[in-house]
């Protein structure tokens, strides 16, 4: 691959930026509202963009999309202002002087240039496989991650899964094949495990909650503090940190000794109830209440409000630090949710546990001009250490070993701070120190 090819994947990005300038600029002349998506998260809320003042404002809800929301929450109001303080903002290219006393700010082409001639370096002289990117808050702008990392050659791109949900994600696919999403639209009953929508979700999220709320559905809380969804819920149970494991066995036996479960769904899609039903005879309300705090009385009544409403009744599926990183056992929580969610029979049923939508269809690039590379057949880097975890996505944890084992000698750090924000701190300064960072 030649340095001019590299330069030119690396002009597609500002392809897009310039097309996105563009588009301001027309909202600017004429007055009219682009529809377009809050950037803040991975929820990408949708908005229509107008000029006020020379300032953006948004204009909410926007019907029909798929990622309507009635506001946006604090951060992606923020955003809003970004574009237009650039006290703290890089505008141009910075190379780092020699001495590391400070950057001085250099032209697109001279970084382009500059940056090419590094990956190529890397690639040459170590082989694609020594070349990585880490990627953080999922967009649509992970289409053209992959897309060039796989034009070099290289498999080794990183989520921030790993940082946050990697256990959980792991536990649901080694169970169902997948992570369901939670229909809180026409559930009648669902509980969350260490999860505060009212606060820390999507403001979609928010305003799913509230309508559930206001037709009647039960909103049970599992948290060890009074968040601001335990505040409005119909219970809230105080669990031990990190016992949530032994309140869902609890439940699972309650479920199974009052033959509340689904028979029908339990014989056409589960496997090992027979097992099942044995180990839970031992998963007594009482013993529960000895390892996670939360009295058998509550569990009893639990786990009954659930098979009440079921199959429009949902263990959510969690997120994140609740139970996705945040302890040695999060795998096997999530395994749990999935059996009580398979016990209540809401597996792909409304009011339940849906499957995973479609993806976006969002075409290709012009095939004559830009073929589509060929995805790389190599393991990513340290999917070897750990073979249970996805290794499409990968574990952006284990990135730091590849460095010190001189495995990655390159890492492209996108919208991520992998030495500060993922695990295994210890070896955050090899970042900088022992590798080639872009």
């Amino acid at each position: 691959m030649g340095l001019g090819l590299v330069a030119g994947l690396l002009a597609c990005c500002v392809w897009l930026v310039k097309g996105v300038i563009e588009m301001a600029s027309a909202v600017k002349r004429d007055g009219r509202a682009v529809v377009t998506t809050c950037g803040g998260c991975y929820a990408d809320c949708a908005f229509a963009a107008r000029v006020e003042d020379g300032r953006v404002a948004a204009e909410l809800p926007v019907p029909g999309h798929p990622c309507a929301a009635r506001a946006l929450c604090a951060r992606g109001r923020h955003r809003l202002a970004m574009p237009f303080d650039e006290r703290d903002r890089i505008v141009h290219p910075m190379r780092r002087r020699a001495d590391g006393s400070g950057f001085d700010v250099i032209s697109w082409d001279e970084a382009f240039a500059q940056i090419a001639e590094c990956l190529l370096g890397i690639v040459d002289g170590h082989g694609p496989r020594a070349l990585g990117m880490t990627l953080g808050v999922p967009s649509f702008d992970r289409y053209w991650a992959y897309r060039f990392m796989h034009a070099l050659g290289s498999p080794n791109v990183y989520g921030a899964d790993g940082a946050c949900e990697v256990s959980r994600l792991t536990g649901w696919e080694h169970s169902l094949g997948y992570s369901p999403a939670s229909d809180l639209a026409h559930t009648d009953c669902i509980m969350y495990l260490g999860r505060s929508i009212v606060d820390s979700s999507t403001m979609g999220a928010v305003d799913a909650l509230n309508d559930a709320r206001r037709r009647g559905a039960k909103i049970i809380v599992v948290d060890p503090r009074r968040s601001g969804s335990a505040a409005l819920a119909d219970r809230w149970l105080r669990v031990r940190p990190g016992c949530d494991l032994a309140l869902l066995l609890g439940i699972a036996h309650v479920l199974v000794a009052e033959d509340l479960y689904d028979h029908e769904f339990v014989d056409r899609y589960a496997t090992g109830f027979d097992e099942l039903a044995q180990a839970a005879s031992a998963w007594t309300p009482e013993w529960a209440e000895s390892m996670c705090d939360v009295p058998a009385a509550e569990i009893v009544a639990t786990a009954r409000d659930l098979a009440a409403a079921a199959p429009a009744a949902v263990v959510d599926a969690g997120f994140h630090g609740g139970i996705g990183i945040a302890y040695a056992n999060s795998t096997q929580t999530a395994r749990a949710i999935c059996l009580v969610d398979v016990l209540l029979g809401c597996i792909g049923h409304a009011g339940g546990a849906l499957n995973p939508p479609t993806p976006l269809s969002l075409g290709d690039l012009d095939p004559t001009r830009f073929a589509t590379p060929p995805v790389p057949r190599e393991p990513k880097l340290g999917s070897e250490r750990y073979p249970l975890v996805d290794p499409v996505r990968g574990l952006c944890t284990t990135i730091g070993q590849s460095i010190l084992a001189g495995d990655l000698r390159g890492l492209i750090v996108y919208a991520s701070n992998p030495g500060a924000g993922y695990g295994n701190a210890q070896l955050g300064w090899v970042f900088c120190s022992s590798s080639t960072c872009l």
